[in-house]
């Protein structure tokens, strides 16, 4: 996954300057990039690196990031860039599951047998399947972007399938998950990652599940120190652009 997400980089990159030559004859165009991930992340510095790049190749282009859902949280940014309100955005498979509904299976748990599978199929067969339905829905996908398996922080230890039953766990809004928690018998609550630290922190919820790397990044252990390691889903996201933009 490593190689094709270098490659998957270089073609956002291209994607990008093609947006970029089309401004070469007019004046600096912003193009703003919204983005659930803080900056100190693997996907920030992808992006600030990715922006770099594309502002080297054609300085007529302005590529402003806002880190740490500043515009609102994934969903609402998503829904945002499908209206031409904002340029560009980065969000989660569950996120972009809200304006193509059958992206959601692609995080239903258990899907594939190891990381080498969901590789396989993530690198070579999402792309045809999703591609048109993405330009139906009024975006156009210039990449994947690596998500990682998801886990569990809480506040109480969970080490067996029995210790779930009754618990408050925030899980991603995403069918194929909340009916996965349901059949363990989880208090699931659905929410975003916008609000999940608030509803930990004031007792809402006592667990939450979500991608490793990001709850690493914001401090869950601090907040909540169990760590759960269970990898029940294998997730990317997509970086999208207007297809209003785009076809201008």
């Amino acid at each position: 996954m490593f190689r094709e997400g270098l490659k998957r980089a270089a073609l956002a990159t291209t994607a990008l300057c093609m947006l970029a030559g089309a401004a070469a004859a007019a004046d600096v165009q912003e193009l703003r990039y919204a983005t659930p991930a803080p900056e100190g992340t693997p996907w920030g510095k992808f992006l600030n690196d990715t922006i770099k790049d594309v502002e080297a190749a054609d300085p007529t282009l302005d590529i402003v990031p806002f880190f740490s859902s500043q515009l609102g949280d994934e969903q609402t940014a998503l829904r945002q860039v499908v209206r031409g309100r904002i340029d560009v955005s980065g969000q989660s498979g569950v996120a972009t599951s809200l304006i193509v509904p059958e992206f959601a299976l692609l995080g239903a748990p258990y899907l594939f047998k190891d990381p080498a599978q969901a590789d396989c199929v993530y690198d070579a067969h999402i792309r045809p399947i999703f591609e048109q339905r993405m330009q139906d829905a009024g975006v156009i996908t210039l990449s994947w972007v690596e998500v990682g398996h998801s886990y569990i922080s809480s506040k109480v230890p969970l080490k067996v399938a029995a210790d779930i039953k009754g618990v408050k766990i925030r899980v991603p809004p995403s069918r194929s998950t909340a009916l996965f928690f349901d059949e363990l018998g989880a208090a699931g609550v659905p929410m975003g990652v916008v609000d999940m630290v608030p509803a930990l922190k004031t007792g809402q919820v006592d667990a939450i599940m979500t991608s490793t790397v990001y709850g690493m990044a914001i401090g869950l252990p601090k907040l909540a120190p169990h760590t759960l390691v269970f990898r029940p889903t294998h997730d990317i996201g997509t970086v999208t652009v207007s297809k209003r933009v785009w076809d201008g």
